[in-house]
């Protein structure tokens, strides 16, 4: 039986419109109960694995997470002001050490400037829970990030359109053990898109990233402290007929570190993504990647992930949506020591899923995702099973 206890949440949710459309004031609450049940809580490799860090090899594990919200707009001529809050509790049923209460803070504006230049600015507060996916032990660690974001666009003329965005983020951990990965950052891009009459877009795209991790010599991480990663490449939009939409984005990454220069890397980065709208209910997507990154956890200084993603969507009838996805990442780990070096993982990620329409105010949905990974490093491999049912009201 699920522990009860303390698990009333209040959440209130602010979203923004596009800047310069005509949305209108609005103000709508809702609230959500959804229950969870995962086979692999922990995604530990074997029941070796399990016993070493539950006591048991029973993996499986039922959760509740409650919510509320409210989404509001305020038009404002051509500006469109919004906030956003989210406060959730997910309470589990044997492992309540984990149990978690997270937030989401958001105010912002989508602001136009006469018919030519629009934009968007927000600060953001999130607290999640961190993940299992390299677990270590079971201790619930709380990821607190704030976020400030400015972006802008402008036509300079009918067919050419200059951008830019500048953000800054504050990400913090609150175990012990995972200090090593606070981090901020700063970054800021810009670029130019040449757009035919018939919606055809080719630009040019640049991104310049200064990273710190200001804990991590302060407990002993032999990793850097500081980074600079810099992308320059070309993106493109092109719809070949009217319901299929491609676009694409390839360039050049470069990584530099502050100290530890036999980190630094350089390589390809790309995607590119096909939408298409078979009928008036169904939609297919699909994305190709080949993307090198830094981790966000001290498993390696450099992975290179390229694989595939295949999405689905049918409007089965005005009430019923039912969706579906498959995809596969490989990834290697470049720059590594240890018990990683020369890591190797095969990904797959699976999931389906339909949405009922009760009322106007009221939906239920059924939610199934699976994940098997395949690693070179034994304790790195699980299998994982999630179903999640929520009933959601919204007016």
């Amino acid at each position: 039986m699920l522990r009860f206890r303390n698990i009333i949440g209040f959440t209130c949710v602010l979203l923004a419109g596009q800047a310069g459309t005509a949305l209108g004031d609005s103000f709508s609450p809702y609230g959500a109960v959804t229950h969870i049940f995962d086979d692999n809580i922990l995604n530990t490799a074997d029941d070796d694995e399990a016993r070493a860090q539950l006591g048991t090899d029973n993996t499986a594990e039922h959760a509740l997470r409650m919510e509320g919200g409210l989404d509001i707009d305020l038009d404002i001529s051509r500006q469109t002001i919004f906030f956003r809050s989210n406060i959730n509790r997910t309470v589990y049923d044997r492992l309540s050490d984990l149990d978690f209460t997270g937030f989401n803070f958001q105010t912002g504006v989508n602001w136009g400037i006469g018919r030519n230049c629009s934009g968007t600015g927000d600060v953001q507060w999130v607290r999640t829970a961190g993940s299992f996916n390299e677990f270590t032990e079971l201790r619930l660690n709380e990821k607190n990030r704030k976020v400030g974001r400015l972006s802008a666009a402008c036509f300079v003329s009918s067919s050419v359109r200059v951008r830019g965005e500048g953000a800054y983020s504050d990400s913090d951990n609150s175990a012990d053990n995972q200090k090593n990965l606070n981090r901020l950052d700063a970054a800021v891009e810009g670029g130019a898109d040449y757009i035919t009459s018939g919606g055809t877009l080719v630009g040019l795209t640049g991104r310049v990233r200064d990273t710190k991790f200001p804990k991590r010599r302060d407990i002993g991480s032999t990793a850097d402290k500081r980074h600079q990663q810099y992308f320059l490449g070309v993106n493109f939009e092109w719809s070949p007929r009217r319901a299929l939409r491609l676009s694409g984005l390839g360039g050049w990454t470069t990584r530099k570190h502050e100290s530890v220069t036999g980190d630094d890397f350089d390589d390809f980065n790309g995607n590119i993504n096909a939408d298409w709208a078979v009928t008036s209910t169904i939609t297919l997507g699909s994305s190709l990647f080949y993307e090198v990154g830094g981790t966000e956890n001290l498993t390696a200084s450099a992975t290179r992930d390229e694989g595939f993603d295949l999405d689905a969507v049918w409007q089965a009838t005005p009430r019923i949506r039912t969706f579906g996805n498959f995809g596969y990442t490989e990834t290697d780990f470049l720059i590594t020591s240890g018990a990683n070096n020369n890591r190797k993982d095969e990904t797959f990620d699976w999931g389906l899923g339909i949405i009922y329409e009760v009322l106007r105010f009221a939906e239920i949905s059924l939610e199934y995702r699976g994940r098997s990974r395949d690693s070179s490093t034994r304790l790195s491999e699980y299998d994982d099973n999630i179903v999640e049912t929520q009933v959601r009201l919204q007016f």
